[in-house]
């Protein structure tokens, strides 16, 4: 599957089939940060100390940032607000995860659980609101 979102007007101009609302989501958060995150987060979790939360976080914050740079490069997307979404996914993804963020800013499993749920439906929203218009790759 191809990284690139296809939208109605674009499935219309190329006679392919609009992905659906998984496929866009799937499309959001390449699976080499998300396996990168939690390769680093598995191999350090039983190692706490201040030091190892600190690198953990650290290394999620390179890897946030990483990820739309991934995407422009590797999966040829050239879309911003698309972008955007990737590495705001990617924070709220890996605050799902819990440790070491969970740990550090003490919020409980039922709050992240909303924030993915909100996250979800307003980008859906945004996704559909700004769908028709070109450079949505």
């Amino acid at each position: 599957m191809s990284r690139v979102i296809v939208t109605r007007s674009r499935a219309l101009k190329e006679n392919k089939q609009p992905d659906s609302t998984a496929d866009v989501l799937m499309k959001l958060l390449p699976a080499e940060t998300t396996a990168a995150y939690l390769t680093i987060v598995g191999a350090t979790r039983d190692i706490i100390n201040p030091g190892t939360v600190n690198w953990v976080i650290g290394a999620g914050v390179v890897l946030m940032i990483l990820t739309p740079v991934y995407m422009w490069f590797a999966g040829k997307v050239r879309n911003f607000l698309h972008l955007a979404a990737t590495m705001v996914g990617f924070g709220v993804w890996a605050m799902g995860i819990g440790w070491p963020l969970q740990q550090r800013f003490r919020y409980e499993a039922w709050q992240i659980g909303i924030v993915l749920v909100l996250y979800s439906v307003v980008l859906v929203i945004v996704a559909a609101a700004v769908g028709g218009k070109e450079g949505t790759s």
